[in-house]
């Protein structure tokens, strides 16, 4: 008992650290923190599937055709495609949650044509890195890039300290092409699929729409995942680079993605992640619904500054008059 005893304990302690916990500050802190990522360096890397090459030249060439228009870039991997209705470049209309999201994005945030999600489900940084380089950002001029990555990258076992590298691989590339911009890094959101898998070896969460089942667990403690400590630990990084630079900035909607258990008081919910990794149509609701506001401020912020280019009218033909008899 009282071995139990100790353990729960130290879960609740988990807990209230994860609640609680302030995010790095301080001159010294954020010194060393920010020479310890840049000792990592993160060198832009293409997939070598075939229809990733491909996918990354349409998106390149939406850039390059929408250009000054471009008001809002959303760029990441899974999450960020989903609200395309596409999953690795194609339709997703029988994938379970990519149909209930289908359309969310545009009626949630108008003008749908000053958006453009430039997103590829298993990226991980140096991809994005890379696409940054060869997509065409040049000829963008957007008020905010909103940046969410680094699941795929903790999935390939990468350490903290490696993943926000990465996120900071992002923003420097970005940042030599865009230095008016304004971006918002999205912290990792909770994850427990790791948990669930080991749970629930032989049954994976339904992935097509004729598959729609109860949820075989409601919840999951978020501290029992091997992947807590080093979620935790990457958004205290993220924070740390967006107070290097005025212009970057850091939201984490985590805490609204756990909810009290009969375990702890961090649990995910399976309503908002199914499979405990990917979200749900709310899921998909109350992270955009928690980026709304801050993407909404960014925005006047950026246009008050100035510095930014707006889109030329079309050209147009001078008419031809009539010749005189």
């Amino acid at each position: 008992h009282e071995a139990r005893d100790d353990a729960d304990a130290n879960v609740k302690a988990d807990d209230a650290q994860f609640v609680a916990s302030p995010p790095p500050a301080g001159p010294d802190m954020l010194e060393k923190g920010i020479d310890a990522l840049n000792s990592h360096l993160v060198r832009p890397k293409p997939r070598e599937e075939g229809w990733w090459r491909v996918l990354s030249s349409e998106i390149g060439a939406e850039l390059r055709n929408r250009g000054p228009e471009v008001k809002v870039m959303f760029l990441g991997a899974d999450t960020m495609e989903t609200w395309t209705a596409k999953k690795n470049g194609k339709s997703c209309e029988t994938d379970l949650v990519c149909a209930e999201v289908r359309g969310m994005f545009g009626r949630d945030w108008p003008p749908a044509q000053g958006n453009l999600v430039a997103a590829i489900s298993g990226d991980v940084a140096e991809n994005v890195i890379w696409r940054i380089y060869q997509e065409g950002i040049a000829g963008l001029n957007p008020y905010v890039v909103v940046i969410y990555i680094g699941h795929n990258d903790l999935s390939a076992g990468r350490e903290a300290a490696d993943v926000a590298a990465g996120v900071q691989g992002v923003l420097k590339a970005l940042h030599f092409f865009l230095p008016h911009t304004e971006y918002l890094i999205v912290g990792l959101l909770p994850r427990a699929d790791d948990v669930y898998q080991a749970t629930f070896p032989q049954e994976p969460a339904p992935k097509h729409v004729h598959e729609r089942q109860q949820p075989k667990i409601a919840s999951i403690s978020f501290s029992e995942s091997t992947y807590f400590p080093k979620i935790r630990q990457v958004n205290d990084w993220l924070q740390v680079i967006a107070n290097e630079a005025s212009t970057v900035h850091f939201l984490d909607c985590s805490l609204q993605f756990l909810v009290p258990g009969p375990t702890s008081e961090i649990e995910i919910s399976s309503a908002l992640m199914p499979d405990f990794i990917n979200l749900s149509q709310k899921g998909h609701e109350k992270l955009l619904n928690c980026m709304r506001d801050t993407v909404s401020h960014l925005i006047i912020a950026a246009k008050a500054k100035g510095g930014f280019v707006m889109p030329s009218p079309p050209p147009t033909r001078p008419k031809k008059g009539r010749k005189g008899k």
